[in-house]
């Protein structure tokens, strides 16, 4: 059974024609809000749906510390996906079970418009970038 979700977001013609310029990538100065009760607080949480799976969106706020459930990740967060957040655009992010991408993030644009993008991060070890590859050096990867 897929949980319904706790907002729906309406396209208005205002969306519509905000939609249009994100394809120039120019936020405006003075973005509006979603029209959701509680603001980007009440957007966080657990999404369910039987195709994609269990996501859990944590919300990054300018000014705004992270609440209780999403204090792990934000600690975490900036090695994990490095400047993955803007300091000044409302973004909120949750980790996905996938075999292309491993984060959805949803940076805010204007209303209830949001900019989705699929992340994917990986671990590389420190000698991957070692100063003696190229010089002859071999490296080898450990075994796990």
């Amino acid at each position: 059974m897929c949980a319904k979700p706790r907002h729906k977001f309406s396209t208005s013609e205002a969306s519509v024609a905000t939609f249009n310029s994100v394809a120039t990538g120019s936020r405006p100065e003075n973005a509006s809000s979603p029209s959701v009760p509680g603001g980007f607080a009440s957007i966080e949480g657990n999404y369910n749906h039987p195709g994609y799976g269990n996501w859990f969106f944590c919300s990054f706020e300018p000014d705004k510390q992270p609440s209780a459930a999403c204090k792990d990740f934000a600690g975490n967060l900036s090695v994990v996906l490095p400047g993955a957040v803007s300091p000044t655009i409302p973004t909120l992010i949750a980790p996905v079970d996938s075999v292309l991408f491993n984060y959805v993030r949803l940076e805010h644009f204007d209303g209830n418009v949001f900019n989705v993008t699929f992340l994917r991060s990986y671990v590389c070890f420190s000698f991957c970038f070692s100063s003696e590859a190229g010089r002859g050096a071999s490296t080898e990867f450990p075994s796990f």
